[in-house]
């Protein structure tokens, strides 16, 4: 997950370099990565919580993201 989202990320911010030519500060980057990385959170726990309510899928949510939080 942690990959994915950071390669979207970097590919993201490369294609808005080079077609608006925006360069972005190091705070920047940082601040949307933590957003993204945030929001992803959200949404496992939502789905462990509500769609999936089985203990073992909140177990895995847990061990996915234990080291990032």
């Amino acid at each position: 997950i942690l990959i994915s989202e950071s390669a979207h990320l970097i590919w993201v911010l490369r294609c808005d370099r080079t077609i608006n030519r925006v360069q972005h500060s190091e705070q920047s980057i940082t601040k949307r990565w933590s957003t993204i990385m945030n929001k992803r959170l959200q949404t496992d726990r939502i789905t462990a919580k509500i769609i999936i309510r089985k203990d073992k899928y909140k177990n895995l949510v847990t061990s996915t993201w234990s080291d990032v939080i």
